[in-house]
């Protein structure tokens, strides 16, 4: 865990087996490369509180939160292969292969996500996807708080699994979107990326502008 942090660098560390990877709160300025997670049971990354300027490039995560009852309810970033709360973040060029519900959560501003590949997602929950965003606002040097202007690209995302235990057979809808823009998600750009065997991308109500 790293609060308040600044300036920190991970560099090919290898995480296995335990309840977080990486979690940071209030942080800026983190570069998160070329790591190994593999059967963490809840988070591999995660900010859970407002961060910036985070580098998250070229890890390699395998069987995130896949274990029932070892991680968390799914809310608030929980059970989250990749979960940023964040502004300014760069989070590209990672492989993510089996996650119990998100592969790449961020919220915040001015995130760019691209060159990642997401594939066997959603595979213990649903509502969720391999990339999903909620609108919750990032607090930005001169702009105050704001959401918006982040960039989904050249992503891979495909094999979505749409867990279906407990849930009504009318909601196929959300079981496995590559992308999901969630309430108050807006001024978003999604271009240039390759989705196979998802539901595709899915606006929900409130979500305008992107």
């Amino acid at each position: 865990s790293i609060p308040s942090g600044n300036y920190i660098s991970i560099v090919n560390c290898d995480f296995r087996n335990s309840l977080n990877g990486i979690r940071c709160t209030t942080s800026s300025n983190i570069t998160i490369d070329k790591n190994s997670f593999q059967d963490i049971f809840n988070v591999s990354v995660a900010t859970t509180a407002m961060s910036s300027n985070f580098v998250v490039t070229n890890n390699r995560i395998k069987r995130n939160a896949i274990i029932p009852g070892l991680g968390n309810d799914g809310s608030s970033g929980g059970n989250n292969a990749i979960s940023l709360y964040c502004a300014n973040a760069n989070i590209s060029y990672n492989t993510i292969d089996s996650c119990s519900y998100i592969g790449i959560r961020f919220e915040g501003y001015g995130n760019k996500i691209h060159h990642n590949e997401i594939s066997n997602f959603n595979m213990r929950q649903f509502d969720g996807a391999a990339i999903y965003s909620f609108g919750t606002w990032a607090a930005v040097s001169g702009l105050g708080n704001v959401y918006g202007n982040n960039v989904v690209e050249y992503n891979y995302l495909h094999d979505g699994i749409g867990y279906r235990l407990g849930t009504n057979s009318g909601d196929g809808f959300n079981r496995q979107p590559g992308v999901y823009f969630d309430f108050l998600s807006e001024r978003n750009t999604v271009r240039r990326n390759v989705l196979y065997n998802t539901n595709g991308i899915l606006f929900n109500n409130g979500t305008h502008h992107h």
